[in-house]
């Protein structure tokens, strides 16, 4: 499995058909931002599973947390990965911030 993180942003990455990568982005608690795949190629990947994981070894109330992303590779090709951190409830404004990787499908 690849594994992904916000320092790959930016990047571009090799991964094989049928393989799994797991994209790790950190969200802020309690402000409503949340981390979502934009322009999303169905025909190159699939997001198979979204989750949370707390950050150290206690949860802390409004505290920055993980977002895990768990995509598989489908078919040969380039793709762009790009997600945005967002509030959903405000329509037409701009992300807090983005994360594109460029992915090479072997």
């Amino acid at each position: 499995m690849l594994e992904l993180t916000e320092q790959d942003c930016g990047g571009e990455r090799e991964v094989r058909a049928g393989g799994l990568l797991r994209l790790r982005l950190p969200e802020p608690g309690a402000t409503g931002y949340l981390w979502e795949t934009r322009h999303l190629d169905p025909a190159r990947l699939e997001l198979l599973e979204t989750t949370t994981a707390r950050r150290g070894d206690k949860e802390l109330l409004g505290g920055v947390h993980d977002r895990l992303f768990l995509f598989r590779a489908l078919t040969p090709g380039k793709v762009r990965l790009t997600l945005e951190l967002r509030r959903p409830w405000e329509k037409g404004e701009p992300p807090l911030r983005t994360c594109s990787i460029t992915l090479n499908i072997q």
